[in-house]
Protein backbone atom coordinates (compact mmCIF):
# COMPACT_ATOMS: atom_id res chain seq x y z
CA UNK A 1 0.00 0.00 0.00
CA UNK A 2 1.32 3.43 -0.93
CA UNK A 3 1.17 6.56 0.91
CA UNK A 4 -2.05 8.86 0.44
CA UNK A 5 -1.04 11.58 1.52
CA UNK A 6 -0.35 14.34 -1.18
CA UNK A 7 0.51 11.41 -3.97
CA UNK A 8 3.18 10.53 -2.42
CA UNK A 9 4.86 6.95 -3.52
CA UNK A 10 6.60 6.04 -0.42
CA UNK A 11 5.37 2.72 1.10
CA UNK A 12 2.82 3.45 3.88
CA UNK A 13 4.14 2.28 7.42
CA UNK A 14 0.69 3.45 8.96
CA UNK A 15 -2.69 4.26 8.79
CA UNK A 16 -4.35 7.19 10.42
CA UNK A 17 -7.66 8.76 11.07
CA UNK A 18 -8.32 12.07 11.92
CA UNK A 19 -11.06 12.90 14.95
CA UNK A 20 -13.75 13.74 12.51
CA UNK A 21 -13.40 10.32 10.45
CA UNK A 22 -11.27 10.76 7.81
CA UNK A 23 -8.73 8.02 7.10
CA UNK A 24 -5.54 7.16 5.30
CA UNK A 25 -2.61 5.51 4.78
CA UNK A 26 1.36 7.53 5.27
CA UNK A 27 4.76 7.13 5.13
CA UNK A 28 7.38 7.82 7.90
CA UNK A 29 7.93 11.53 6.85
CA UNK A 30 4.04 12.08 6.80
CA UNK A 31 3.15 10.66 10.17
CA UNK A 32 5.21 13.56 11.61
CA UNK A 33 3.62 15.97 9.08
CA UNK A 34 0.32 14.92 9.96
CA UNK A 35 1.36 14.98 13.85
CA UNK A 36 2.47 18.15 13.60
CA UNK A 37 -0.83 19.30 11.25
CA UNK A 38 -3.00 17.79 14.16
CA UNK A 39 -1.08 19.97 17.11
CA UNK A 40 -1.78 22.99 15.33
CA UNK A 41 -5.50 22.20 14.63
CA UNK A 42 -5.62 21.42 18.46
CA UNK A 43 -7.77 17.70 17.28
CA UNK A 44 -6.35 14.30 17.25
CA UNK A 45 -5.12 12.10 15.10
CA UNK A 46 -4.51 7.96 16.03
CA UNK A 47 -2.24 5.96 14.22
CA UNK A 48 -2.17 2.29 13.59
CA UNK A 49 0.98 0.17 12.60
CA UNK A 50 0.57 -1.67 9.31
CA UNK A 51 3.67 -3.77 10.00
CA UNK A 52 2.96 -7.35 11.10
CA UNK A 53 2.73 -7.84 14.85
CA UNK A 54 5.93 -9.52 16.25
CA UNK A 55 4.69 -12.99 17.09
CA UNK A 56 5.59 -14.20 20.54
CA UNK A 57 7.59 -17.69 20.71
CA UNK A 58 5.07 -20.85 21.45
CA UNK A 59 4.98 -21.03 25.38
CA UNK A 60 6.10 -24.37 25.19
CA UNK A 61 9.74 -22.86 24.49
CA UNK A 62 9.88 -20.75 27.23
CA UNK A 63 11.89 -21.76 30.22
CA UNK A 64 9.36 -22.00 32.83
CA UNK A 65 11.57 -22.76 36.02
CA UNK A 66 13.70 -20.26 34.49
CA UNK A 67 10.82 -17.64 35.16
CA UNK A 68 9.72 -19.23 38.11
CA UNK A 69 13.04 -18.80 39.69
CA UNK A 70 13.25 -15.07 38.64
CA UNK A 71 9.55 -14.73 39.99
CA UNK A 72 10.76 -15.74 43.22
CA UNK A 73 14.12 -13.87 43.31
CA UNK A 74 11.99 -10.70 42.48
CA UNK A 75 9.39 -11.33 44.97
CA UNK A 76 11.99 -11.82 48.07
CA UNK A 77 13.90 -8.51 46.83
CA UNK A 78 10.41 -6.46 46.75
CA UNK A 79 9.27 -8.19 50.33
CA UNK A 80 12.68 -6.96 51.61
CA UNK A 81 12.21 -3.48 50.25
CA UNK A 82 8.77 -2.97 51.48
CA UNK A 83 9.91 -2.41 55.24
CA UNK A 84 12.21 -0.19 53.80
CA UNK A 85 9.39 1.80 51.67
CA UNK A 86 7.59 1.98 55.09
CA UNK A 87 10.60 3.36 57.20
CA UNK A 88 10.84 5.90 54.18
CA UNK A 89 7.52 6.62 54.31
CA UNK A 90 7.54 7.38 58.11
CA UNK A 91 10.87 9.76 57.52
CA UNK A 92 9.23 11.64 54.89
CA UNK A 93 5.85 12.70 57.28
CA UNK A 94 8.39 13.67 60.34
CA UNK A 95 10.49 16.03 58.00
CA UNK A 96 7.09 17.53 56.60
CA UNK A 97 6.17 18.06 60.24
CA UNK A 98 9.65 19.27 61.45
CA UNK A 99 9.19 22.25 57.83
CA UNK A 100 5.82 22.67 59.40
CA UNK A 101 7.70 23.65 62.82
CA UNK A 102 10.06 25.61 61.19
CA UNK A 103 8.17 27.21 58.98
CA UNK A 104 6.19 28.30 61.68
CA UNK A 105 9.04 29.92 63.68
CA UNK A 106 10.67 31.56 60.84
CA UNK A 107 7.30 33.36 60.42
CA UNK A 108 7.20 34.07 64.11
CA UNK A 109 11.25 35.28 63.55
CA UNK A 110 10.44 37.45 60.81
CA UNK A 111 7.55 39.70 62.19
CA UNK A 112 9.39 40.26 65.05
CA UNK A 113 12.32 41.36 62.80
CA UNK A 114 10.03 43.77 61.13
CA UNK A 115 7.88 44.77 63.89
CA UNK A 116 8.08 48.87 65.24
CA UNK A 117 10.59 48.10 68.28
CA UNK A 118 10.72 50.60 71.10
CA UNK A 119 14.08 51.80 72.17
CA UNK A 120 14.09 54.32 75.35
CA UNK A 121 15.44 57.01 72.85
CA UNK A 122 12.41 56.51 70.52
CA UNK A 123 9.62 55.68 73.26
CA UNK A 124 7.04 58.13 73.54
CA UNK A 125 6.43 60.52 76.86
CA UNK A 126 4.03 59.89 79.62
CA UNK A 127 0.28 60.75 78.58
CA UNK A 128 0.79 63.38 81.62
CA UNK A 129 3.57 65.24 80.00
CA UNK A 130 3.24 66.43 76.55
CA UNK A 131 6.15 66.62 74.32
CA UNK A 132 7.91 70.29 73.74
CA UNK A 133 6.95 72.05 70.51
CA UNK A 134 9.80 71.77 68.23
CA UNK A 135 9.99 75.00 65.92
CA UNK A 136 11.20 74.37 62.65
CA UNK A 137 12.77 77.02 60.49
CA UNK A 138 11.27 76.89 56.22
CA UNK A 139 12.56 78.80 53.54
CA UNK A 140 9.82 80.79 51.47
CA UNK A 141 9.75 81.17 47.89
CA UNK A 142 11.02 84.48 48.15
CA UNK A 143 14.57 83.39 49.70
CA UNK A 144 15.08 81.31 46.14
CA UNK A 145 14.88 83.82 43.96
Amino acid sequence: MDCTYDDCANEATYSYMWAWGEEGACCDTHRIILEQTSQRLNRSVSFTSLAAPATMPPASSWDRPGLEKALRLATSELQEKIPLLGEAQMRVLELEELNKELTAELGKLRRQAFSPKETPDSAEPPHGSPSPPVKLQLKHSKERA
